[in-house]
């Protein structure tokens, strides 16, 4: 009877071990898109899995992006992302974390709990570190699989989707490419199958294939350098919003554009590059301006 006993209870406590989360598996992928801080319009990012290595005794899946930041993004070359699991906690390294490894999820964590990440700031000598705490835990059901959620407060971790931001979680204010994130497109594995967050498609992207002259057509600032006194014409009236941003991505100047032409005063503004966007509701186009 007890030969028989010892099989029973191994296989009762077996099915009440909470499964391990799934992250990153076999044909991982993640689209979002960003809002472009040089030509306007918005950028599609993709990162995408691409293969398992085996460093010392740990298997190490490859994730290879243009992106590491939600915003203020080096100029993209292709960034390699290390990660490792162990158990449920989610492990990364790249050029953000100086290549040593940091937490990027932690599903293990309880309510009150949580993680930090230490990494590049800017100026890039500059070290910050990140705190995230769980506000609570629940669960989802995508595509007939039930997956854990944290709730971090801003912004939600998911099994397999991760960051209801950008996947890094990281932002990076101030470095030299200031693109920003706006939201996720689409998820998807080998396993899961197509997840979308919106109603566009996983590719889009409003600049590819288009030149920043393209893009800018209709925009003119003169004189350009300028000693802060300029003329903002337009080619349509349809231009409702200007917004100024500095080379940090900060915004310095905004107004209603009511007519085609607009006199504007950035005398109170330091030499440098700035960035003048004009908006609809259906574009965005942006166009540098050099003050002297």
């Amino acid at each position: 009877m007890k030969k028989l006993l010892l099989p029973f209870i191994l296989l009762i406590l077996i099915n009440k071990t909470p499964a391990q989360v799934v992250f990153c598996p076999a044909g991982a992928e993640w689209n979002y898109y960003f809002n472009a801080a040089y030509g306007g319009g918005f950028e599609n990012e993709t990162i995408k899995y691409l293969r398992d290595t085996i460093i010392g005794a740990d298997t190490i899946k490859l994730l290879k992006s243009s992106r590491l930041y939600a915003d203020g993004n080096p100029v993209p070359p292709n960034f390699l992302t290390h990660i490792k699991q162990k158990g449920d906690t989610i492990f990364f390294n790249n050029f953000s974390t100086q290549y040593t490894w940091q937490i990027l999820y932690n599903f293990a964590a309880q309510v009150n709990e949580g993680w930090h990440i230490t990494h590049i700031g800017c100026p890039v000598n500059s070290i910050l570190t990140s705190s995230y705490n769980v506000v609570s835990i629940s669960s989802v059901v995508e595509n007939n699989m039930t997956l854990k959620k944290l709730n971090m407060g801003v912004f939600t971790v998911t099994e397999r989707f991760g960051s209801s931001g950008f996947l890094f979680l990281l932002s990076n204010k101030g470095n030299c490419h200031t693109d920003q994130y706006v939201g996720s497109l689409c998820y998807k594995d080998n396993s899961f199958g197509l997840k979308q967050f919106s109603s566009y498609p996983c590719d889009y992207s409003n600049t590819v294939g288009v030149s920043e002259n393209e893009l800018n057509k209709g925009l003119r600032v003169f004189p350009n350098p300028t000693n802060g006194k300029f003329t903002f014409e337009s080619a349509t009236s349809e231009m409702t919003n200007i917004s100024i941003h500095n080379a940090l991505g900060e915004l310095v100047y905004s107004k209603p554009n009511q007519y085609s032409n607009n006199q504007i005063d950035l005398s109170f503004l330091p030499q440098g590059i700035y960035y003048l966007s004009a908006e609809s509701d259906k574009i965005k186009k942006t166009i540098k301006v050099v003050k002297n």
